[in-house]
């Protein structure tokens, strides 16, 4: 579980860590920690959140996004833009694969992204810290079930090396429910966490099967959007509540 914990961290952010030296099933197996990775970043968004108290609402929510991008390198923000360009054009699968491996951006994507990054900072700003905390944990923990069980798209290279055997799904899934509901009932925020976790899945699972369907199969992309919009969603609704 450390090399996992490694690997998925050395992917998921961008914090210093030491050399690793990487296998060929590395980016599978560290699938299995996604959870603790989320867990770590959550920690550092709550302690960002923390030393931004007191400022206004929208500076605090947008320094906080900032923070987000610079932990994870864009990474899962990378992916969603993508996948807007290619999932909204109106072409056939094929073709909308195409764009989604083309690196330049184009009108979907300035338009989601920018969205996006609105609707997270305000959100983020006014959100309580405790969802801050969850929001990353529990993204890494229900983006496993579409990265083990629906279909990948051809040509996923990425998609392929981070696809984890089904039966490996049960020890993430778990692992994020016994951390995020040992923290939630630590800090008095159980009601916070189950909303929370019922927002990622549902988020997770219909944007998968829309963009399994647009695409012909899901990749790389398609998990870091995943990741993004459900981590969206889970600040929304934690202002709402």
């Amino acid at each position: 579980m450390l090399r996992a914990l490694r690997v998925a961290l050395a992917f998921l952010t961008t914090l210093p860590l030491p050399p690793l030296a990487w296998r060929e099933d590395d980016l599978r197996r560290g699938v299995r920690a996604y959870p603790l990775a989320g867990l770590v970043l959550g920690a550092l968004l709550y302690l960002t959140g923390w030393l931004l108290r007191g400022l206004p609402e929208p500076l605090s929510g947008a320094l906080l996004v900032g923070a987000w991008l610079l932990f994870t390198g864009a990474l899962h923000f990378d992916g969603f833009c993508d996948l807007a360009d290619a999932a909204l054009a109106s072409r056939p699968p094929a073709e909308r694969q195409q764009i989604a491996r083309d690196p330049h951006l184009g009108a979907f994507a300035l338009a989601a992204g920018g969205v996006l990054l609105l609707v997270k900072a305000a959100a983020a700003g006014a959100a309580p810290l405790t969802a801050l905390l969850f929001a990353p944990l529990v993204s890494r923990t229900t983006v496993v079930l579409p990265m083990a069980l629906a279909p990948l798209g051809a040509g996923s290279r990425l998609g392929r090396l981070a696809r984890p055997n089904p039966r490996d799904v049960p020890l993430p899934l778990l692992l994020g429910l016994g951390l995020g509901g040992a923290l939630a009932w630590r800090v008095g925020a159980l009601s916070l966490f189950a909303l929370l976790f019922a927002v990622s899945l549902l988020c997770t699972l219909l944007l998968a099967a829309w963009l399994a369907r647009r695409l012909a199969g899901l990749g790389g992309d398609a998990y870091g959007a995943m990741i993004e919009a459900s981590e969206t969603l889970m600040l929304v609704a934690a202002v709402a509540a």
